[in-house]
């Protein structure tokens, strides 16, 4: 059992520093578009106006 996405928008409710460099580094309030949806992997487009 895991976390289910669905493809959609959603807002950041908290800033997130990525620590890899396959990891997204968003800020609260941003914009976050997940475009597909995969086991484990996530193709996510950030709208950096808020």
């Amino acid at each position: 059992m895991g976390i289910r996405f669905k493809i959609g928008v959603a807002r950041a409710v908290y800033d997130n520093e990525a620590e890899w460099p396959d990891e997204l580094a968003f800020e609260r309030g941003e914009i976050l578009r997940v475009l597909d949806e995969r086991p484990f992997s996530f193709c996510i487009k950030i709208n950096r106006r808020r």
